[in-house]
């Protein structure tokens, strides 16, 4: 899973084939649209340190609900993927993950998964 301005999920099969996934709205685009979409909110900082609870403010409103609102979009695509293909790895990566590696220890976290992957792509194309 790639955590960025968009959260998409890639699913691979044991052989390493693309199966399918989802794409969906991350962190900054919610906030963004948030705020650019209504007359009283505002953008605020999402970082990693947010505890979940009843917010008493519009900064604390803003930061649980669009932190909260992924962590139980990821954790419940990755619970009903897993129904669907069996038990298997997650991988964590992107520059929004590092907030969420914490909040999900059982996932393999790399943020730079993606740019491994694109030179490891390369090295086999130039052999």
């Amino acid at each position: 899973m790639d955590i960025g301005s968009a959260i998409t999920f890639d699913i691979v099969d044991k052989n390493g084939v693309f199966i399918g996934g989802n794409i969906f709205a991350g962190n900054e685009i919610i906030l963004t649209s948030l705020s650019s979409n209504t007359e009283r909110l505002f953008e605020v900082n999402i970082d990693g340190n947010i505890h979940f609870g009843i917010g008493k403010s519009s900064t604390d409103c803003l930061k649980i609900g669009i932190f909260y609102s992924t962590f139980f979009a990821i954790r419940e695509f990755v619970r009903e993927y897993k129904k669907i293909i069996g038990n298997s790895h997650v991988l964590l990566t992107g520059g929004g993950s590092k907030i969420y590696k914490e909040k999900f220890p059982e996932f393999i976290y790399d943020p730079l998964l993606t740019i491994k992957g694109i030179n490891l792509a390369v090295e086999r194309w130039e052999k």
